[in-house]
């Protein structure tokens, strides 16, 4: 066990354990310096968060940092299971963006259909300690990976923040498969 002074829990069964959720924002920061709680971060992060919270007509969304960066200028996002980047999304935005996550209207942003696999690493080291310094490792052998299969084109891979399930880091969530794996470690990363 390649975490074991990390207080990796071991024992339970991992499907089944993650949140149900519709949808997935991603918000493209470009570093992964986050507050320990990412909704009290930049304005951007902490608006609509806010605007999500308290529109009760959203389906169940959870909303993650990851370190990519916005191609443009303001802030660029990945939405799943759209499987789309919107891009350069501005705070005035926000009011439209929420109605657009409602399904009442349609995409009015420009974006790009994602076509490569997207995976994330939890790394929030704010957040909690073990994937903190569980998942750096994880992420830089998942990299390794993708790169001795010559599998640089069809995916990408990011840090995250907080995912959720930090007793069982590493975290790696893939998409667009929506699949979420933990315990994994340099050791076993292959088999993702």
């Amino acid at each position: 066990m390649i975490f074991s002074d990390q207080n990796i829990d071991n024992k339970p069964p991992l499907p089944g354990t993650v949140k149900f959720y519709q949808q997935h924002i991603i918000i493209c920061i470009g570093h992964s310096d986050w507050p320990s709680n990412i909704n009290h971060g930049d304005d951007f992060t902490s608006t609509l968060n806010q605007a999500i919270i308290n529109d009760e007509h959203i389906p169940n969304t959870r909303l993650t940092a990851c370190d990519s960066p916005s191609i443009r200028s303001g802030t660029d996002i990945l939405l799943f299971p759209h499987n789309i980047r919107l891009l350069s999304i501005s705070m005035l935005d926000i009011p439209n963006l929420i109605l657009f996550l409602k399904n009442e209207i349609p995409n009015p942003f420009k974006f790009k259909e994602i076509e490569k696999m997207i995976f994330l690493v939890c790394g929030h080291q704010k957040r909690d300690d073990r994937c903190g310094k569980c998942g750096p490792m994880v992420l830089s052998s998942v990299q390794e990976t993708i790169s001795n299969k010559r599998m640089s084109d069809q995916v990408e891979v990011f840090k995250s923040s907080h995912l959720g399930g930090h007793r069982f880091a590493g975290i790696l969530v893939c998409y667009p498969s929506g699949n979420w794996y933990g315990r994994v470690n340099p050791s076993n990363v292959e088999k993702y």
